[in-house]
């Protein structure tokens, strides 16, 4: 068995020091550290925190090493058995690596833990120096005394320090919810409100569950936003203050319906994205990238369920379930690159695209989170017109999860198309159109079959996500995304294809400092471009400490900010499984 123990070396230095005994495997030993964190797309060269490496004998003689490459180091341990010693840096503030603040210290497997290579099958455990710690600390993670490999080893992040901890059952499943630091948060609320959200993906997937406990952990941020999936437990980063605190009146704010959401979609990978996965997902290479086409089944479905499990919950009344769903459609319309790129590609390509994304992409890239979950809406539409309502979104992940997901042996691409197919349900021309092809899902004709309508609208400001109607239907737009530059001007944060800006030749980067004589701000802007006659406006840019002047033609506003209208509420609650009474 490989043994850790993680000592706290430095809360200033942001620093832990693990120790790691390793048995005899042969004349040398090999260590890696991934370079990536299923569920997080991205070479995050995880052993650029690894530092002062030593490894010693058993009788405590240092033994000669040497590294192979960016993460991966040789032991010459001759045929013995050995102690590596090492420090992690720990300033990585997300749900993803490895962090230390006053309050606690957080940690990823494949941020902190070597793994010994060519040896998969050894089982791995670890402790904690809580002497190492600051009073009051203790330790939270779902990690069992012994782990069976390296995979499930490090699918256990450890958080370890003060926290807030509440507990409840579902459906015989316990629960708990730790929340970061001594906030005042309602931390009974919010376990009231989770639990029914719990339940629902407990009900759909079916027993016997595949977990019997399960550890939600939350980092309470001043801004951060994110969250992550692991098998028996999530990290999640949420603005602390968008949360309930004792003795607030109980309405639920927007920003808390959203964590609400959030806590959904990462239990929700539980079966689908933790169990349930790509076959190339079983046992990943970490060293490298692992590709799929497959990403926008997992989060694509998982976006659409998530906002509907706390709709169905009765956390989220169906007007504002609405309002999200326009919310949705309004992101995946202002993406010109949706008719560029497909989500399958979008899926295989999220290493290099996705997860790199700079102000340009949107002009060239479509996500797979935001048109998978509008697929997975066309689908369960789809799947129920065709089958005369006896099959929906609802069969299909059920069937997907007793075809490939309790057993854990993988999906293949076709994995939607063949379970369709098993449901004598026919989807090969809509997943052709819109999955393989670059095609938007028809909303326009398979809304009004659940009783909404799809409505659209010019977009009031840049700041205008869509959802609901609005009283200012400006005439015309310019087509960029602006901050407030804090000299003077506008700068331009994120430039529209085909947009009035684009034709001016605005580049990203620019300040806008003055429209037609005038020093501009983005209110003042709308408003000139609202009254002119004339077919355009002139621009003064400062690029890259030039002053240029450009002309940006007038054009008519494009509608493509969503909101939904219920015109048959009774067929739209069927739908969305919801009582009027409620």
């Amino acid at each position: 068995m490989i043994t850790y123990q993680v000592s706290l070396a430095s809360v200033s230095l942001q620093t832990l020091h693990v120790s790691m005994s390793i048995p005899a495997c042969g004349e040398t030993t090999t260590l890696t550290l991934p370079s990536w964190i299923p569920g997080s797309y991205k070479i995050r060269d995880f052993a650029k925190n690894i530092g002062e490496f030593t490894a010693l004998s058993q009788d405590n003689t240092p033994l000669t090493w040497q590294k192979l490459d960016k993460q991966t180091w040789q032991i010459n341990t001759e045929g013995k058995a050995c102690t590596v010693y090492y420090t992690v840096v720990a300033n990585d503030y997300s749900v993803r690596g490895a962090f230390i603040s006053d309050e606690y210290a957080f940690f990823n497997g494949t941020s902190t833990f070597l793994q010994v290579k060519d040896q998969p099958d050894m089982p791995y455990s670890m402790q904690i120096d809580e002497n190492s710690a600051p009073m009051g600390w203790e330790t939270f993670s779902s990690m069992p005394e012994v782990c069976a490999d390296y995979y499930e080893f490090i699918d256990h992040p450890v958080y370890w320090g003060k926290g807030q901890v509440k507990s409840f059952t579902v459906k015989g499943v316990d629960i708990t919810l730790l929340f970061s630091g001594t906030h005042p948060l309602d931390i009974d609320a919010i376990c009231q409100d989770l639990a029914p959200i719990c339940a629902h993906h407990l009900t759909l997937f079916g027993a016997p569950y595949p977990i019997e406990n399960y550890l939600f952990i939350t980092l309470l941020a001043d801004t951060g936003y994110g969250g992550l999936e692991h098998r028996h437990s999530t990290v999640l980063m949420y603005p602390r203050f968008d949360l309930p605190m004792k003795g607030e009146n109980r309405s639920i704010s927007d920003n808390y319906i959203d964590f609400l959401s959030l806590c959904s979609h990462e239990f929700f990978h539980t079966w689908h994205v933790k169990r349930l996965r790509p076959s190339v997902m079983l046992q990943p290479d970490l060293s490298r990238e692992v590709y799929t086409p497959q990403l926008w089944i997992y989060e694509g479905f998982t976006s659409f369920y998530d906002d509907l499990a706390v709709a169905r919950a009765g956390k989220m009344s169906p007007e504002h379930y609405c309002t999200v769903l326009g919310r949705h459609i309004t992101r995946l319309l202002h993406t010109p690159g949706r008719h560029k790129q497909s989500v399958a590609a979008s899926s295989f390509e999220a290493w290099t695209r996705f997860y790199q994304q700079d102000a340009h992409s949107n002009n060239h890239i479509v996500s797979y989170y935001t048109k998978g979950g509008i697929i997975a809406l066309g689908l369960d539409i789809i799947l129920r017109v065709r089958s005369d309502n006896k099959v929906s979104m609802d069969i299909l992940m059920q069937t997907l999860w007793n075809m490939a997901g309790r057993s854990e042996t993988g999906s293949q691409d076709d994995i939607i198309l063949n379970a369709c197919d098993s449901l004598n349900v026919e989807v090969r021309d809509y997943l052709d159109n819109v999955v393989e092809g670059t095609e938007d899902v028809d909303l326009d004709s398979l809304l009004p079959k659940i009783g909404l309508k799809l409505n659209l609208r010019p977009r009031s400001n840049t700041a205008d996500k869509g959802g609901v109607n609005s009283e200012q239907h400006p005439k015309y737009d310019f087509g960029v995304t602006l901050a407030e530059n804090t000299g003077m001007g506008c700068k331009v944060t994120q430039l529209q294809e085909n947009s009035a800006a684009d034709h001016a030749g605005l580049q990203v980067g620019d300040i806008v400092v003055a429209v037609d004589g005038w020093v501009a701000n983005e209110t003042l802007w709308r408003r000139l471009l609202t009254q002119s006659e004339a077919e355009s406006l002139s621009l003064s840019v400062a690029r890259q400490g030039r002053l240029i002047n450009l002309h940006m033609p007038v054009q008519p506003s494009k509608h493509r900010v969503a909101f939904l209208t219920i015109e048959n509420r009774e067929r739209y609650l069927s739908w969305l499984g919801r009582d009027e009474a409620e």
